[in-house]
């Protein structure tokens, strides 16, 4: 069974952070009544994570049970005076798609912060080692408005590379190279719509956030805030053009190909066209009847190949000046 803490601090009124393991934990209260404040990160994958949630008195039952629920969406609601927040981070574990995005669900109060995860994420990792090398957090909402920055900055280099996807396969198709792009551009349509479906409610529980009546979140805080909601509308609409652009790739891809199919069948059918009464000709000359014409002449073979030679020639010119060719 995984351990239920997987990074905690306590920060002192002096902002005196102490880094504490599960046995001091287990024992708090989860709303320690004095100027320190607490922030917990716990798997939520652990029974034992479950049970505490669940046993602990100042952690209404509906905090503790979307704490450890399984699945989410980006989120902001207050209960009873205290946050409730859902947010959504690009999944940069190692042989895993981005798109597939890992949640951070977090309860907020002024004197704690609880998060849990069920898969790793970089911003958590990040913040854990600004801590051991000496950032101290003013407050439990600092500490989730670094965690709300941290998780937007990530998505910017995963729209860049869609974008960048893109701008390349227009290219090629610009040049007529459009071989397996059409595959390529519905995975990218794909990973953007995904990722749109994330990140546009994700602006909306960030919006709400900078919007909290909750009288502990600070004003500082506010402002940053709606620069991540900001930060993400613009990388929804890169989202949207990133699907808007691929649908239009994909229509182009098939028309081109479309257009050289029907190149290529035209080439063939005047081929046909051509050797058709050639063929008419020399299976004529070929039954092996008596009264065929030059048959004892021995320049015959020659003139009936100059002959339709010549025929093929004109029924060439001929759909040149159709401007078939």
């Amino acid at each position: 069974m995984s351990e239920p803490l997987i990074f905690g601090v306590a920060v002192a009124p002096s902002q005196e952070v102490t880094v504490l393991d599960w046995g001091e934990v287990k024992d708090r209260a989860a709303k320690p009544r004095s100027d320190s404040f607490l922030w917990l990160h716990m798997d939520a994958l652990s029974e034992e994570t479950t049970a505490w949630l669940k046993a602990n008195n100042d952690i209404p039952t509906e905090i503790a049970i979307a704490l450890v629920a399984e699945e989410t969406r980006p989120r902001y609601e207050e209960i009873d005076g205290d946050l409730l927040v859902n947010f959504r981070g690009i999944n940069l574990n190692p042989g895993a798609d981005p798109e597939d995005m890992v949640s951070l669900r977090a309860w907020l109060t002024p004197y704690i912060l609880i998060t849990t995860r069920r898969r790793p994420l970089m911003a958590i990792k990040d913040l854990q080692a600004m801590i051991e090398t000496g950032w101290k957090p003013q407050s439990t909402t600092h500490i989730l408005v670094e965690l709300a920055g941290r998780l937007t900055a990530r998505m910017d280099g995963v729209v860049q590379s869609l974008e960048e996807s893109v701008d390349e396969i227009e290219a090629a198709t610009v040049d007529g190279e459009f071989g397996t792009h059409r595959g390529l551009v519905a995975q990218l349509r794909r990973s953007a719509i995904q990722l749109r479906r994330h990140v546009g409610p994700q602006r909306e529980a960030l919006n709400h956030f900078a919007s909290s009546g909750a009288p502990f979140v600070q004003q500082r805080e506010r402002v940053r805030l709606r620069g991540f909601a900001d930060h993400l509308t613009r990388n929804v609409e890169e989202l949207d053009a990133v699907r808007d652009r691929g649908a239009i790739l994909n229509d182009q891809i098939v028309d081109l190909r479309a257009e050289a199919m029907n190149r290529n069948m035209l080439v063939l059918s005047i081929v046909a066209a051509i050797f058709l009464p050639l063929g008419f000709l020399t299976g004529l000359l070929g039954i092996n009847v008596g009264g065929i014409p030059g048959a004892n002449y021995p320049w015959a073979f020659w003139f009936v190949f100059l002959g339709l030679g010549g025929i093929g020639v004109g029924l060439l010119a001929f759909f040149r000046h159709l401007k078939w060719l």
